[in-house]
């Protein structure tokens, strides 16, 4: 009989202390997209969160103004994916691609000086023109024609298709933020805002307690604990680092 009250008693002390093995995890996402901020990396780590019982929410620590298209797309897929509350903690500049990710979590936390919004796609395209032609004494060789889009020695003739790729993606981005944030449309204009002077773009203004607070009511957790979590870059961010650009560089958001 001593034994079973005893038994009952360290289950009902262990079941008492579960609620401080619960953390909120805070992700660094710090830096240009698809260099800085591996989309695989991070990635695995909120795959790895919204496995893991003990995490009941996550923040994403986010200063960057975008980058890759693609890789904040793979993001914004993995968030959307996820069940567990998340939070979006804006610091300096959280734009185009990057607003697109703090979109797909549940919350926005920025500062009222934070740089937000630059919603749209934007790509870079260099023409030397025939005195590069001449110089290097290049025959491009190619079947079918189109096949020459993005050559180094850009010719001119594309650029209708190039703007309309670009369009094509930024039409996209702006529908899935419209999607998430339907009273945003006066901010899709491509500018970027303070968060200040762009109210519909944030949910609350403070800083990261702010947003672990937010995270920790949306868990219905307020005794969880932070962890931080750094992702460390990717092999395909060093490898684009390491290797040849052709001079079209891809869309960027």
């Amino acid at each position: 009989m001593r034994t079973a009250i005893l038994l009952a008693v360290l289950l009902t002390v262990s079941f008492a202390y579960i609620p401080f093995l619960d953390k909120v995890a805070v992700v660094d996402m710090k830096g240009e997209i698809g260099k800085d901020i591996s989309a695989s990396d991070v990635v695995a780590s909120l795959d790895r969160i919204e496995r893991d019982p003990t995490y009941v929410a996550v923040v994403l620590d986010i200063n960057s103004g975008g980058g890759s298209a693609v890789e904040a797309h793979e993001i914004v897929r993995e968030l959307d994916r996820m069940s567990k509350p998340k939070v979006a903690r804006i610091g300096d500049m959280g734009a185009s691609g990057a607003y697109w990710i703090a979109s797909a979590c549940d919350y926005i936390v920025a500062d009222e000086l934070s740089v937000v919004g630059s919603i749209g796609a934007a790509s870079m395209f260099y023409s030397p023109g025939d005195l590069a032609r001449r110089l290097f004494n290049v025959q491009e060789i190619a079947y079918p024609g189109g096949k020459l889009f993005g050559s180094p020695f850009f010719n001119e003739t594309f650029l209708p298709y190039a703007r309309s790729l670009v369009k094509s993606a930024g039409s996209y981005f702006i529908e899935d933020i419209l999607s998430r944030r339907p009273g945003v449309e006066n901010y899709t204009t491509g500018l970027p805002y303070l968060a200040r002077d762009a109210p519909g773009l944030v949910d609350e203004y403070g800083g990261m307690e702010t947003a672990i607070g937010e995270a920790r009511k949306l868990a219905g957790a307020r005794f969880a604990r932070v962890e931080r979590i750094e992702t460390s870059r990717g092999i395909r961010s060093i490898l684009k680092e390491i290797g040849l650009y052709s001079l079209f560089n891809g869309i960027k958001m």
